[in-house]
């Protein structure tokens, strides 16, 4: 399903493979960036982006090193 430049609530649960649910506490709770216009809201293509990122970073990152991000910045404090 291609997305468009603002989707709703559903299609972006839907994208995200989550309940609506979840993504409207995830927007109240502004873990994700969302509008609220009158009682619908609205989430931007750019922001769902961001966020697919900044939660695949660290596993993409992981998997190439196997290592987390934290890890390879303490072991890099000790050398």
């Amino acid at each position: 399903m291609p997305l468009e430049e603002v989707n709703s609530l559903e299609a972006t649960a839907e994208y995200l493979k989550i309940s609506p649910e979840v993504l409207r506490r995830m927007a109240r709770s502004q873990q994700i960036g969302a509008m609220k216009i009158g009682a619908k809201w609205l989430f931007p293509l750019a922001v769902i982006e961001a966020y697919v990122e900044q939660i695949t970073r660290p596993q993409i990152d992981r998997y190439r090193t196997g290592m987390t991000p934290q890890s390879r910045e303490r072991l890099r404090r000790t050398n």
